[in-house]
């Protein structure tokens, strides 16, 4: 449940990328069609009709990707070749997937492309391997996907023909479903056929003035046409009123370092759902993230439309202009202004009723992503940590040497042209406890709890050129710390409670106990991030192994470090590799800076899902600062239950 809620959470905050964009093209035909100007308003009209699914599909990738550009690339081709395969297989050259179609085609060709970015080939075909072999799998992928939209979208669009049919015959109730049904397309984009066939489509009446028959909704409400006009009465309900209501729930709801961003997106969408009837610029905002609110607008939409059939407003039109240009035919349209106040409340205050409620990850309530640390456009470095940057930066070769840097819980993770021109004393003088050479330009430079500062801080000496100045202060080993790790923030707690002959650690998971060499990685065999224990885990709660402060939580919730009163600096790893979930499966409820007790919920983990990601459970608990220990003695063995004793520890004087 909670990989699910993280990663329902990740989309949402993906799906607000192209809500930005959709102000553009409301913008280009509103400027278009008011000032005549065709290709301005072609391109408005395009980027909603015609390109909106691409956009979608694309943006589920940097969401997903961290913004990886040939992420994006691969989402794109994807895209495109199952929208080609489709309308193939469909035989029909217009066939359009629609936002639903393309935030498909995002998740699935960016599941493929985060799966094989990493998969090597031989070096005769190495110009194919890593992720340009993955953005050719992801287009295939698009094939995969092709076929069954080719099959399946006509035959929906078909229903949808034939629901308008029965639609236009059944009266009040109609108007409310096709009011609510036009509302629920949304996400397809196949509410437009639904539209476009009562507007143009259904019914006939033969103009006595011409003698030709006018066919459809809206052209008969043009004619003339006494009885036309009831079914689009309340359109201008919701699109204008309902949207307006809405837009400024969601500004008056949202985080207050977001509100003007915000503000700023509603009001264009407020605009553009007036002036033009799109709505999608306020729509989008909620409709994926939210379902609850999503159904309220479908019932609110099908009720704008009931009260309009059922009070006799004949009114052509889904924008203010419109309105306008036909008052002359109207027919009770005063009744708008007031019914569209009453809908404005409607809106407004049950839509920020359940924002306040459920807090859902729609447009304003979701912080912006925050990079991760190591990539590009990290936290800014604090005073000192751009030095301590530069100087690592020097004994790894240079900035001309690291292909890519990243950073997990103890150790830095990097691609380096020439392994062999780091400089191994240096590094393991600034602090570094051990290096790794996997093989192929990969490195591992085990630092300690610290790793993402100091790879921030690396990435600040990359980003300004810089180089190693002057001399660096040596990190102690034994914290991974450049002098200023958690043992220096832990001396007044280590005064105000003289350190105990033995700690007592509780299991912080309940699981099957292991000695750390079994733990299938060797920083943690060989003891080189600390000595302690694992164990494999077989449930998802997390406590505290003991009483003290939260001093460091990994952006991606799968570590933790905790020191005690004592001054016992402890990391908590949950799983193997598992920085590279990117904080799918993982909740953690603490922050750095809180206090905790010897057994209290830290948070939770997913091991369903870490397993089906292919990652191994087992979760060592490390003391750090290993000087400090001076005998460890395994109170359990074989199964131990979260909060149960599990290490006990024999303090140095």
């Amino acid at each position: 449940m909670r990989g699910r809620e993280a990663f329902f959470q990740r989309v949402a905050a993906s799906l607000i990328i192209p809500v930005t964009v959709l102000p553009l093209a409301a913008i280009l035909l509103a400027v278009g069609s008011q000032a005549g100007i065709h290709p301005l308003e072609a391109a408005g009209m395009a980027l909603i009709r015609s390109w909106l699914p691409l956009v979608f599909g694309v943006a589920i990738s940097i969401g997903f990707t961290d913004g990886d550009g040939m992420g994006a690339l691969a989402a794109a081709l994807g895209f495109l070749v199952m929208s080609t395969v489709a309308e193939a297989v469909a035989g029909d050259p217009s066939l359009n997937v629609g936002v639903l179609g393309g935030i498909i085609a995002g998740i699935a060709c960016t599941w493929v492309y985060n799966r094989v970015k990493g998969v090597g080939l031989p070096e005769y075909l190495a110009l194919f391997s890593g992720k340009r072999l993955a953005v050719l799998a992801a287009a295939l992928a698009g094939i995969v996907l092709g076929y069954p939209f080719g099959f399946l979208w006509p035959s929906i669009r078909e229903a949808i023909i034939t629901f308008g049919a029965w639609v236009y015959g059944a009266g009040p109730a109609g108007a409310f479903i096709y009011g609510a049904v036009l509302r629920l397309l949304i996400p397809t984009g196949l509410h437009h056929i639904l539209m476009q066939l009562v507007d143009a489509q259904l019914g006939g009446w033969i103009d006595p003035a011409t003698g030709k028959l006018v066919a459809g909704e809206y052209y008969r409400f043009l004619a003339g046409d006494p009885q036309a006009g009831r079914l689009l009465s309340g359109f201008f309900l919701s699109l204008g009123f309902g949207n307006l209501g809405a837009a400024l729930a969601i500004m008056h709801e949202a985080r207050p370092e977001l509100r003007r961003k915000v503000a700023g997106l509603m009001l264009t969408g407020i605009l553009t759902g007036f002036v033009l009837g799109v709505t999608e610029p306020v729509e989008f905002a909620f409709i994926f993230a939210s379902p609850l609110l999503w159904g309220l607008h479908v019932l609110f939409s099908g009720l704008a439309s009931l009260v309009g059939y059922t009070l006799g407003i004949r009114m052509g039109g889904y924008a203010l202009p419109m309105v306008l240009i036909n008052w002359h035919l109207q027919q009770n349209a005063w009744l708008l202004l007031p019914l569209g106040l009453a809908f404005t409340a409607l809106y407004y205050v049950s839509f920020r009723a359940v924002i306040r409620w459920l807090r859902p990850p729609i447009l304003g309530q979701v912080a912006e992503a925050a990079p991760a640390e190591g990539k590009s456009g990290g936290a800014a470095p604090r005073k000192g940590q751009a030095e301590e940057g530069a100087a690592y930066l020097a004994a790894l070769g240079g900035e001309a040497n690291i292909v890519n840097l990243d950073a997990c819980m103890t150790r830095l993770r990097l691609v380096v042209r020439e392994p062999t021109a780091l400089d191994d004393a240096r590094l393991k003088h600034m602090g570094t406890t051990a290096i790794l050479r996997p093989g192929g330009g990969e490195v591992q430079v085990v630092v300690g709890t610290r790793a993402g500062d100091i790879a921030t801080g690396i990435r600040a000496a990359m980003g300004s050129g810089g180089t190693a100045a002057g001399a660096t202060k040596p990190v102690r080993a034994s914290t991974g710390a450049a002098g200023q790790g958690p043992a220096a923030a832990s001396e007044p707690a280590r005064a105000a409670a003289p350190a105990p002959r033995s700690v007592t650690l509780l299991s912080p998971v309940t699981g099957r106990v292991l000695p750390l060499d079994r733990v299938p990685d060797p920083v943690f065999a060989e003891r080189l991030a600390g000595d302690g224990i694992a164990v494999e885990a077989t449930a998802g709660v997390l406590l505290s192994p003991a009483s003290g402060q939260i001093v460091h939580v990994f952006p991606t919730g799968h570590a933790l470090g905790l020191i005690t009163p004592d001054g016992l600096e402890l990391l908590i790893h949950i799983g193997i590799d598992t920085v590279t979930l990117k904080g799918e499966g993982f909740q953690i409820a603490v922050r750095e800076g809180d206090t905790v007790r010897a057994g209290e919920a830290l948070g939770r983990f997913d091991p369903a899902l870490i397993t089906v990601r292919g990652k191994s459970l087992i979760t060592p608990v490390l003391v750090t600062n290993q000087e400090r220990i001076a005998r460890l003695t395994p109170l359990a063995s074989g199964q131990v239950r979260a909060g149960e004793p599990l290490l006990q520890i024999e303090l140095t004087p």
